[in-house]
């Protein structure tokens, strides 16, 4: 039987206009009503993501969202994923099965196209657990009272605005601090653009700080307007190569307190600069956003990832999932020298569906926190296995999206 809805890449301007009509009025109601928004959705969709739809039986765009082809670093490597965003559908086509189909049709294609994850934040989580997605990471968004108590800054490095010729210098800054953690992403060139560098939603201002030319550290923010006729320091992106850099950091946010009463700051939940603050008090969480993934292809994004490198054990799974047939079945995850090999066969001792296995690659959820659940079943072998394979730091991911 045909499904009433059916899945595909917006076929001209008008359906892309169509989406982002959707996208608009399901995602951000307030905006203003005139063509100016939905013109300058259609230039940032028009290349280097994939924006796609679902239509109803007449052939009307009813819902879609925008995919991010980029990487996510585990273990040192960078595994492949779609991030997505931008998720909507109208009112008149929600509860009917619009958004299964959209998000079943986008996880095929990824498939197809060898695609190792997917990834997003939720605004609801079950339409996107029937998809298999689970929670496997963290954000927080920090609030810090100005001025912080730091660490004494020496005063060697140099800020200055940021210039174009600058950016190799702060992707090298970011991928130096992205490649050691757990699930930050491997930007892509749009994502670094579209919303890093120029970020259409905020009027940034960007810095680097600098000795004898040498680039240590980058800092991007805006202000936010406060109730006291000040403003709050928003902090879209920082990161740094040295010591010194992040002292600098900090020492150029504490600069903004005759004007700024709190500074806020994004994060994967342990941040180098908590060990650059005297003391504990001054700062707080002010959210904390869990990101959900998904495994698209098993093997593909076991083989890929990185583990550490005193690790070698072998782990037997049996993996169901409804979705992608090539999935299901059983295989042996063989590590050792920080790399995997993936094989079919083996004695399935840890069973679990696709769904429970995000929270375990990443490190979210250990395999015996998984059996509390009634996640999976296994035997003590395989749990010892699992937890010396996915080990690492705590998953997290400083950017939204």
């Amino acid at each position: 039987m045909k499904h009433p809805y059916q899945y595909g890449a917006p076929a001209d301007e008008t359906e892309l206009r169509a989406l982002g009509d959707v996208v608009i009025a399901a995602l951000a109601p307030t905006l203003p009503t005139d063509d100016v928004v939905t013109t300058r959705w259609i230039e940032r969709v028009s290349s280097g993501v994939d924006p796609r739809v679902v239509r109803d039986s007449q052939g009307r765009v009813a819902g879609g969202l925008v995919n991010i082809p980029q990487g996510q670093w585990f273990g040192g490597r960078s595994v492949s994923t779609g991030a997505i965003t931008a998720v909507g559908v109208a009112p008149e086509h929600r509860g009917r099965g619009a958004a299964s189909q959209l998000m079943a049709g986008l996880i095929r294609e990824l498939h197809q196209r060898n695609v190792a994850l997917s990834c997003l934040y939720p605004a609801t989580q079950p339409v996107y657990r029937s998809a298999d997605y689970e929670r496997a990471g963290q954000h927080y968004r920090y609030r810090l009272q100005l001025p912080p108590v730091l660490q004494r800054d020496d005063g060697v490095l140099r800020a200055r605005p940021m210039l174009a010729e600058d950016e190799p210098a702060v992707r090298a800054i970011y991928n130096l601090n992205a490649r050691n953690s757990t699930g930050w992403f491997d930007r892509s060139d749009w994502f670094w653009q579209r919303m890093i560098l120029h970020s259409h939603r905020y009027r940034l201002r960007s810095y680097v700080f600098e000795r004898d030319g040498s680039i240590e550290a980058y800092i991007s923010f805006t202000h936010e307007a406060e109730p006291t006729r000040r403003y709050d320091l928003v902090l879209t992106d920082l990161r740094a190569s040295t010591a010194d850099g992040w002292r600098a950091l900090l020492a150029f946010i504490s600069a903004h307190q005759s004007m700024a009463p709190h500074a806020f700051i994004r994060g994967d939940g342990v941040e180098q600069w908590f060990s650059l603050l005297r003391e504990q008090q001054g700062f707080e969480v002010n959210q904390r956003d869990d990101w959900m993934l998904r495994v698209v292809d098993v093997p593909r994004a076991l083989r890929d990832r990185g583990y550490a490198q005193h690790v070698t054990a072998a782990l037997h799974l049996e993996v169901t999932d409804p979705l992608i047939e090539a999935n299901n079945g059983r295989w042996v995850l063989s590590v050792a020298n920080g790399r995997a090999t993936v094989e079919r066969g083996g004695e399935g001792r840890l069973a679990l569906s696709v769904r429970a296995l995000a929270p375990l690659y990443t490190g979210y959820l250990h395999a015996r926190a998984l059996a509390q659940l009634g996640w999976c079943e296994l035997d003590e072998q395989s749990a010892d296995a699992a937890s010396s394979i996915f080990s690492g730091p705590a998953p997290g991911m400083p950017d939204v999206f």
